[in-house]
């Protein structure tokens, strides 16, 4: 059985139409159920430019991972409709609580590695991966939820990979993180890339799937804050969904960066909804 959680959270990106996501969504589906999570907002107390509105966000992945290990505990399968991808902190670190051996897929354009030496822009989305490895230099972000990290890098998986920053490459070769380029995708075949997947989740107890929206074409998908050219198309994030659910032990899902602001028609809008429709036929 599943739960939807929702949060409106931007602060972690600062794009301010990412806070209309689940607005937009109940205007085109009204019947929609889900448990809504706020976005926290705390009064700044470092002001350090490297890691912009840190307090709101760290408050906001700690109630979601509150509201996730509570589902979890009930055996339900929390399915995440978030803002900004800071927020899957805490959804990640929810279902760690609940086995020994965590695995995790980061269906994403970018790395989301970075860490406070090597940021470009200071927004908390770009750094969630490098928090739940543990790899940051505040304790607070390492220390989310409960204190260490929540997977291990031979357990962290990726795939979509468009646009990495130099620091994230440097991460990702240095830790062994298994990666897949969108252009790997291409030229291997998704099928390869997935078989190489599930071969890796043979040997941890649960997954968690975080699925940025920026995966994909932004030609197919247009609302996105950081779009990047090029990209998996919906079929194939869909076919990415099936093949982990059946193939792989899935505890939840995280559906981010839905910027209501930047669509068209609400294309991306009703990906989500068909998404989470996919989603019901499994749990």
């Amino acid at each position: 059985m599943l739960q939807i959680i929702g949060c409106n959270n931007h602060l972690g990106e600062q794009a301010p139409g990412i806070a209309r996501n689940l607005t937009r969504l109940f205007e085109l589906n009204p019947a929609l159920e889900l448990i809504v999570v706020p976005e926290e907002q705390r009064e700044p107390k470092r002001n350090d430019p490297r890691l912009r509105n840190l307090e709101s966000v760290i408050a906001t992945s700690e109630t979601l991972a509150e509201v996730a290990q509570t589902q979890l505990e009930a055996e339900r399968t929390p399915i995440n409709i978030l803002g900004d991808h800071a927020a899957s902190m805490g959804t990640v670190a929810a279902s760690s609580t609940q086995v020994e051996t965590l695995g995790v897929i980061w269906i994403d354009a970018h790395a989301d590695l970075n860490v406070e030496t090597t940021t470009p822009s200071g927004n908390i989305h770009g750094m969630p991966v490098a928090a739940l490895l543990g790899l940051m230099e505040t304790p607070e972000l390492n220390n989310l939820h409960f204190e260490g990290p929540k997977l291990k890098p031979e357990n962290m998986v990726y795939i979509g990979l468009r646009d990495v920053d130099p620091g994230e490459k440097v991460l990702l070769e240095q830790h062994n993180i298994m990666h897949f380029y969108w252009d790997e995708v291409v030229a291997n075949g998704l099928e390869t890339c997935l078989e190489k997947i599930v071969e890796r989740f043979q040997t941890v107890d649960k997954v968690h799937v975080s699925l940025d929206l920026d995966s994909m074409d932004p030609q197919l998908i247009p609302g996105v804050s950081v779009p990047v050219k090029g990209g998996l198309t919906p079929a194939q994030t869909h076919q990415i969904l099936r093949t982990l659910i059946e193939q792989t032990p899935v505890c939840a899902v995280d559906i981010v960066e839905y910027n209501p602001q930047l669509d068209k028609d609400d294309i991306t809008a009703q990906y989500v909804l068909d998404t989470l429709e996919l989603l019901k036929a499994y749990f």
